[in-house]
């Protein structure tokens, strides 16, 4: 299938949070489900790398 993803459902939120003193930070939080092919952490960290390997050209 031309169109398969073992990733069945994702939502995130975004919150403010404090570093010690500091207001200027947000937290992410997801919530990824899969078809277990892969597991959330995973399908996490393919992804990032995906977008590291897409963003080196600008670092690079």
């Amino acid at each position: 299938d031309a169109i398969y993803s073992p990733i069945t459902k994702v939502s995130y939120e975004v919150q403010p949070t404090r570093e010690g003193q500091v207001l200027d930070y947000d937290k992410l939080t997801m919530k990824i489900e899969t078809d277990g092919a892969i597991t959330p952490e995973d399908a996490v960290a393919y992804a990032a790398r995906i977008i590291q390997d897409q963003l080196s050209i600008f670092v690079n």
